[in-house]
């Protein structure tokens, strides 16, 4: 097919430099008169050894245009990169130009905006940060997640009275350390202490805390977490990475993403982190609800305390007429929002005037840290959606749930806001729900999460612990003297309304008075009933004391009946002064683990029994054991006894998916079959003495020896509650709440307090507990009688038999990951990744994806099916191919890992002249993009040597051609007058007469075959699904894909004018300020451009007087001084053509009447046949020096109209 005859040829598309090629701030401005050549260095500077070795930004402005001496457009105009650079440390972007006339530092703005600040941290400055440092120092609360290795926080200063400043900080290291700090009323609390160490220089001082502060300080400098706004958009090229053929909808590129500025890569060293992090848990552990009145005024930014943690979804604020609940941290009555809420603080603050006289209404939650339980589920060709279910049982506890999904190579979290809505940072990030009762979570990702990626979920269980708030517990006063009392010679007096006495009976009992009993071993008296004793009345205790006899028998022998007899080595015994201690094992426990009987950390228990003072040996529980002959001093015993231990309650149920096999772009896919904990119950054991040399029984007692009087002086009132007192559970610390007299108690941090200030937060510090052994000692009571408002137990450890987590720092240095677990039978599990990413070892196997940080591990073993039908982790479902998933599970806490991360370190932002730390953290950003429109291109250049004759034809080295472009040895075009051609056969023909004479031989023909189509789907792995199918084959490697960046249809033309009574500097397109009469008459005398003059640009005729007008435009300011006697045609400098023309008549002046006035403005806006774009170069840090070329290939493209020749 011969060459078409079109009113505009290629030779009409050029790209235009602008008038300042510089990287400095005033970089870039109007377009000048002479388009690029191609030249070398035309348009950047030549990177130099300093560029080369610590990085460079440069950034250009150009503009593709049209300049024919004609209104002709150019339709559907796009710019694209169509070849990268050979040197592989630089890249080429381009970025769309918003204005024309724009600089450099309007478009570093845009670009820096990559990241941008938003709510308030967990951290508080403090103290000054100074200019010119590299550390960040903050605090926080004790428990809250440390910052991350690359996440970048703002600094922002807004206080009035300072200045106004802020500056992004990238964390590269950080440190931490709890430590006690005293209020000025002499309250301790404990902050942690958070050293960041930031990748650039602080360019301000930064004013915080001068020391850490309780509650909220409202501080002059904030620290602010910020998310990715991404709002830019860019433009490159990337090689055809694999082959394809006509008809294929789909091809692959090495990458999705670009440089788009230099960072040096680091190692990071992660030491010893645990698998999948703490969630915070909140959960019922209330009896009844709590109540506070207050008399404080309720007015905006009040903040109200309440003694506990609250539970979501449970408060209810009643002050005047209003009547208020919660909602996701919201409080609101009536539609309108009064407040927000602190479920884990217990902390309300007010944001509207209400007034005083309230009661808060609440039920008190138990708040503590949790390892994570985690699950998945793999992202293949088949499950990619927008939309995901998963179903958890049990539920996640509220507020607790996070799911994190991959798009483009970036990671996006969806948060539980308490209410079962699952939010991100922004609403673009997508949504989704947990029922709090089924366990379904549903979520919608803001984009198609990335092929080969995961969906991950991450929620802490309620399942280890238990509301204990309806335990009864066990409350005595206690009074300490010393070990070795001698039995019938304690004796206590006091006075209170009178004198008051008790004694000992020798028995261990007290009575008289006060009633209980004594341990002579240890000296402890305590009474459990007490007339007047919580008054903290001064008591006198007379008593005698004598070192006891201690001995130690190691493995003694039982007998036939299965009693260990042990002679002592003194007669005569005194009663109540035996005590033996001894050990024993739960029989079969690792048996008892591995058949799902028992699941917690196994500490062999010690028995502890003492006589009775008539011959009889009993534990704590009033359980016998054996004798003793006090004469004699023979004891006779029998070390078996039976205790409770918990017993896991586990479902087995699908739970995520895992890819199986991948087969070209296909992938199988398979769900996981879980063991899932969800709680558990008490049963009864049997603990035995071990029959090896690790029984020892150590024994004291009194024989007859000397006593020594003594008297101590005590005081009554300090009372020891036994909160669980027959259970063995750890106190969930936080949970703690009870009334005793008058009073309602609470703890904080392993002590006691009572009377809280609700409007400080602060009490009044009233005793201590050991959470441990859920012993509470009262110094400050009330009363004797305990009620329990709230309580939580929980049993150590959360079983798991699978986990998925995501490394903070990605990539991962292949081979450097190693894991670490406790199996619930323990010992230790460990295992390396080897260097492809499997993971496999003794009883765990699994994968890490290096590049994304995503680790899957499975603890158990594959073993035959049959047989184990009745093993509680069987699951018919679960057999493939006759064998079955064994699992073996660990504790959630102990699975923890190492690894070297590496870590990208932005530039100085004064080296490379821009703030590097907001964009991504690697530097890069996606050039291909769902619904970005690209250009396939596959370029040959044929040398057509200098032998050139009028008429001749030539035979190109392939026909099926886009595109034919001729080029003399210097690279400058042929004028397309010179020849014609014939795209379907590969010719070319020479014109008649030929004159080459103006160009430098040989002469080069570059031709191509191009298409254009469009991404429907972008996968990381660089897969991009069309839209269309290809139309022909294309070879890898020598083909390239282009993102086009559009700029629509160009053609000179220009917005209906407008008339307003002045001109107040604002260009808007629309009118301001008052109207006026006048109006400019362009349908009658319209404006003419032509492409060789007009520019995108806004205009602005301001009158002087009736004639005499000054014009100005947005872009070049004062253009000149006019009047309406001449058609007003202003030049434009840059092409030595009118901007545009309009007839004088236009003005509507008749027989020399105006009605234009001082002032008058008329407003009108230009658009030209050009599209601004800036071209981005990044050069990253290289030790070789710099051969191979930098430069690139760009062009404008787009569609003109067929004309006659």
């Amino acid at each position: 097919m011969p060459q078409k005859h079109t009113a505009l040829t290629k030779q009409n598309l050029q790209i235009y430099p602008t008038e300042r090629l510089t990287d400095a701030d005033d970089g870039g401005g109007l377009m000048v008169k002479d388009a690029l050549t191609g030249r070398e260095n035309e348009l950047f500077t030549p990177i130099s050894d300093v560029a080369r070795t610590i990085g460079a930004f440069n950034a250009r402005s150009v503009h593709g245009a049209v300049r024919v001496a004609d209104n002709i457009p150019l339709g559907g105009a796009h710019m694209i990169i169509s070849r990268p650079p050979k040197a592989e440390n630089v890249s080429y972007l381009l970025y769309r130009g918003v204005r024309y006339g724009e600089m450099r530092k309007d478009i570093i703005k845009r670009i820096a905006a990559y990241s941008v600040a938003t709510i308030e941290s967990r951290m508080t400055l403090l103290s000054t940060q100074s200019q010119g440092s590299r550390i960040v120092q903050a605090y926080q609360r004790p428990g809250e997640p440390l910052p991350l290795i690359g996440d970048v926080y703002c600094l922002r200063q807004d206080k009035a009275g300072h200045p106004a400043i802020e500056q992004y900080v990238q964390v590269i290291r950080v440190s931490s350390e709890d430590r006690t700090f005293t209020t000025h009323d002499g309250i301790d609390f404990v902050r942690t202490v958070v050293k960041m160490e930031t990748s650039t220089a602080l360019t301000h001082d930064f004013v915080g805390a001068e020391a850490p502060q309780r509650n909220y300080i409202d501080n002059p400098c904030k620290i602010r977490e910020t998310h990715v706004a991404d709002g830019a958009q860019y433009y490159g090229v990337k090689p055809l990475a694999a082959a394809i053929k006509a008809q294929a909808q789909s091809l692959r590129v090495s990458s999705l993403m670009e440089k788009l500025v230099p960072t040096s890569q680091i190692e990071t060293s992660l030491v010893d982190l645990t698998a999948a992090g703490e969630k915070q848990i909140l959960f019922d552990a209330a009896r009844e609800e709590d109540r506070i009145n207050g008399n404080l005024s309720l007015n905006k930014g009040a903040v109200v305390y309440t003694r506990r943690a609250i539970l979501p979804g449970s408060l209810r604020l009643v002050v005047g007429g209003v009547d208020a609940r919660d909602s996701g941290g919201i409080i609101s009555s009536a539609g309108n929002d009064i407040g927000t809420v602190d479920y884990a603080a217990g902390r309300v603050t007010i944001d509207e005037n209400l007034g005083s006289g309230w009661t808060l209404y609440s039920r008190p939650a138990a708040e503590y840290l949790q390892v994570a339980d985690t699950a998945a589920i793999a992202v293949s060709t088949g499950t990619r959606s927008y939309n995901y279910v998963m179903t958890i049982n049990p539920a996640p506890a509220p507020g607790s749930l996070q799911v994190s999904y991959r798009a483009q190579g970036r990671w996006y979290d969806l948060r539980d806001n308490g209410t079962g809505a699952l939010r991100g940072i922004s609403a673009a990030h997508g949504s989704g729900a947990v029922d709090y009762r089924s366990g379904t979570v549903t979520i919608t990702c803001g984009e198609l999460p990335d092929v080969g990626s995961e969906i991950l979920y991450a929620w802490g269980s309620p399942a280890t612990a238990k509301n204990r708030s309806d335990s009864t517990p066990a409350v005595t006063m206690l009074l300490q003297m010393e070990a070795g009392v001698a039995p019938g010679s304690v004796k206590l007096s006091w006075t209170d309304n009178g004198a008051k006495a008790a004694q000992d009976d020798g028995m261990g009992n007290i009575t008289g008075a006060w009633t209980g009993t004594v341990d002579y071993r240890s000296g402890d008296i305590m009474l459990t009933l007490f007339p007047g004793g919580e008054q903290h009345l001064d008591v006198k205790v007379d008593y005698s004391v004598g070192e006891p006899q201690t001995q130690e028998f190691k493995a003694p022998a039982r007998g036939h009946d299965g009693n260990v007899t042990l002679n002592l080595a003194q007669r005569q015994i005194k009663p109540r002064s035996f005590e033996m201690t001894f050990n024993v094992l739960v029989e079969d426990y690792d048996h008892k683990v591995q058949e799902g009987e028992a699941y917690t950390r196994q500490v062999d228990p010690y028995v502890t029994v003492r006589d009775n003072g008539s011959g009889g040996l009993i534990d704590g529980n009033g359980t016998n054991f054996g004798s003793i002959d006090y004469s004699t001093g023979t004891v006779k015993f029998k070390p078996d006894y039976t205790t409770r231990i918990p017993k896991p309650i586990y479902r087995k149920q699908p739970m995520g998916e895992k890819i199986v096999s991948t087969q070209g772009n296909q992938q199988t896919v398979k769900p996981l079959y879980r063991l899932v904990f969800a709680g558990f119950e008490y049963i009864n054991a049997l603990a035995s003495a071990p029959i090896d040399d690790s029984f020892v029984v150590t024994v004291r007692y009194r024989g007859q020896q000397s006593e020594d009087a003594r008297t101590k002086q005590a005081t009554s009132g300090v009372l020891r509650v036994d909160l669980l007192p027959t259970l063995h559970e750890r106190v969930v610390p936080g949970s703690v709440c009870f009334t005793t007299g008058s009073e309602t108690y609470f703890d904080r941090r392993g002590e006691l307090y009572y009377r809280l200030n609700p409007a400080t937060g602060a009490a009044t510090k009233a005793g201590s507990i050991n959470y441990e052994t859920g012993i509470a000692v009262v110094e400050l009571a009330e009363g004797s009688a305990v009620r329990l408002l709230a309580l939580a137990g929980t049993v150590k450890g959360n079983p798991v038999d699978e986990a998925v987590w995501r490394i903070p720092s990605a990539p991962v240095r292949p081979s450097s990951l190693h894991i670490t677990a406790t199996p619930l039978t323990g010992g230790q599990l460990s295992v390396r990744a080897d260097a492809g990413g499997k993971i496999e070892g003794s009883n765990i196997e699994g994968s890490i994806d290096y590049e994304t940080g995503v680790v899957r591990v499975r603890f158990g073993r594959l073993v035959t099916a049959a047989g184990n039908e009745g093993k509680y982790w069987y699951n018919p479902d679960a057999v493939e191919n006759g064998k079955i998933w064994e699992p073996i599970p660990v504790y959630a806490d102990t699975i923890t890992y190492s690894a070297v991360s590496y870590a990208y370190l932005p530039l100085d932002t004064t080296i490379i002249g821009i703030d590097a730390v907001r964009l991504p953290a690697d530097g890069r950003v996606p050039i291909f993009r769902r619904g970005d429109m690209i250009v396939i291109g596959h370029r040959l250049e044929d040398d057509l040597g200098s032998a050139h004759t009028a008429g001749q034809t030539v035979q190109l080295s392939r026909n099926d051609l886009d595109d034919i472009c001729l080029r003399d040895a210097k690279g400058v075009p042929i004028e397309a007058k010179w020849y014609d051609y014939d795209l379907q056969s590969g010719k070319i023909t020479w014109a008649t007469p030929l004159d080459l004479s103006a160009y430098t031989l040989p002469i080069k023909a570059g031709h191509s075959r191009e298409e254009e189509n469009r991404i429907m789907v972008a996968d990381i792995d660089g897969t991009l699904t069309l839209q269309f199918p290809v139309a022909r084959d294309y070879p890898a490697g020598e083909t390239y894909i282009s993102s086009a960046l559009i700029g629509g249809d160009l053609q000179c033309r220009v917005s209906p004018p407008w008339s307003q009574k002045t001109f107040d500097n604002v260009w808007d397109d629309n009118p301001r300020g008052d109207g006026i009469a006048a109006k400019l008459n362009s349908k009658d005398y319209p404006f003419k451009l032509t492409d060789d003059g007009a520019v995108t640009d806004r205009w602005a005729v301001v009158f002087k007087d009736g004639n005499q007008f000054e014009l100005y435009s947005e872009a070049v300011g004062f253009v000149g001084k006019f009047d309406t006697l001449s058609d007003l045609a202003p030049i434009n400098p840059a092409t030595d053509k009118p901007y545009f023309v309009l007839p004088k008549g236009a003005f509507g002046i008749n027989n020399g009447a105006s009605a234009w006035a001082y002032g008058n403005t008329i407003r009108f806006n230009t658009y030209g046949t050009h599209m601004g774009v800036w071209i981005l170069r990044a050069v990253q840090p290289s030790a070789k020096r710099q051969h191979s070329t930098d430069g690139f290939m760009a062009c404008l493209r787009g569609n003109t109209t067929e004309i006659n020749p």
